[in-house]
């Protein structure tokens, strides 16, 4: 069976094409140069990790049982677990796309509580992006909290939707 366009999109979303999928030629061109950010396992330190809206970065995860979430997780901390803290600062209201390159959970988190996702779904095959969440956004301060994944590094772009 061949899948193609929209349809193989999906299918892969819904993980029922996985077989059909094309082969990626070469590495995704998204993450190509991206900087290495280092995530913070608490926000106590000064300056926090800023991650800059449309500038992809290699977040390097932490162990989670040493870091300190911004806000609760939904599920308990398990072994081998890895997670970080970015801040970033939106100056205009709007949706904004969290796009990673990798198996994570995803929290926003302002004031000590995280905010509700708009919309969430996978990348285009071939795209290099493994996961997206959106969220609607006022001007203001915000943390990009990561938790339950398994790599140590992990590509992550903020973007913001027209």
């Amino acid at each position: 069976m061949r899948i193609v366009g929209p349809v193989l999109a999906i299918l892969c979303w819904a993980g029922v094409a996985q077989a059909d999928a094309p082969a990626c030629p070469e590495a995704p061109k998204l993450w190509r140069g991206a900087a290495d950010l280092p995530a913070a396992h608490s926000l106590a330190g000064n300056p926090n990790p800023m991650l800059t809206l449309n500038v992809p970065a290699i977040a390097a995860l932490a162990p989670a049982e040493g870091v300190s979430f911004a806000a609760p997780l939904g599920k308990p901390v398990a072994a081998g677990d890895k997670g970080g803290l970015l801040v970033f600062h939106v100056a205009l209201s709007g949706t904004y796309r969290v796009a990673l390159g990798g198996k994570a959970w995803i929290d926003v988190v302002q004031r000590g509580k995280s905010l509700p996702s708009a919309a969430h779904a996978h990348g285009a095959p071939c795209s290099g992006i493994a996961k997206q969440v959106d969220f609607a956004l006022a001007p203001g301060d915000y943390i990009l909290q990561l938790s339950d994944s398994q790599a140590d590094h992990i590509p992550v772009l903020l973007s913001r939707l027209p």
